[in-house]
């Protein structure tokens, strides 16, 4: 606060009204609300004639304690912003593993044709399989899932491997916006805060993902 103090001393020195000289001063901090509720305390104690002196003394105490309660406040906000964005990398990185270690498996199985039980033969097949996926929502998400893999190169459309890969990448977008919104609100206590973290989580979950694809890792 020096700077504004320093400002307001000149303020007065130049022959400007203390009040005018507060109000100049008020508008300057007006993004601290606690700092901008001390100088309306301030002012009504000029008005009203009391013990400027006085009020100044205990103004100046209280804001220390505040502002020390604020920083920490801060701090572990910050510390709680860190978590989130550590617990969104390890999800995508738990989610590239299960894709790495899961797909190869079940792409084994959609090739082949197994015999249970001396009597029924199964042959896996992706959940896309037009002969599986016959409903209209069924349809519209494997639509979207075909065109995740022709777009992002996650295999040939209506096999399983674009499936899973697709439905991975569709799963990795959704927790980052989510988990953007509860960090904004953890960290800035603000809706546009949680939009901002969340297009950051998206865009560093999109970039893993399809990097990990391309070096075949996902």
């Amino acid at each position: 606060l020096n700077k504004y103090v320093a400002k307001l001393r000149n303020d007065i020195s130049w022959g400007i009204g203390i009040k005018e000289a507060l109000n100049h001063m008020r508008n300057s901090l007006r993004d601290s609300k606690l700092i901008s509720r001390s100088l309306t305390i301030l002012q009504e104690t000029y008005y009203s004639g009391g013990n400027i002196e006085g009020i100044l003394d205990t103004l100046v105490s209280s804001l220390g304690s505040a502002m020390e309660s604020e920083r920490y406040m801060k701090s572990m906000m910050q510390r709680h912003l860190y978590m989130m964005y550590g617990i969104f990398l390890m999800y995508v990185f738990l989610i590239i593993i299960l894709g790495n270690s899961m797909l190869p498996i079940i792409s084994q199985m959609s090739s082949a044709t197994y015999r249970f039980e001396e009597f029924s033969l199964v042959n896996v097949k992706s959940p896309c399989d037009p002969s599986v996926c016959m409903d209209n929502i069924c349809i519209s998400l494997c639509n979207y899932y075909n065109s995740l893999s022709t777009l992002f190169g996650f295999g040939e459309p209506y096999s399983v491997e674009a499936y899973y890969k697709s439905l991975f990448f569709t799963m990795i977008i959704l927790q980052g916006f989510f988990t953007g919104l509860i960090a904004g609100q953890i960290s800035g206590r603000s809706w546009i805060e949680g939009i901002k973290h969340g297009i950051i989580m998206i865009a560093v979950g999109i970039f893993v993902a399809l990097f990990t694809n391309y070096i075949g890792l996902f």
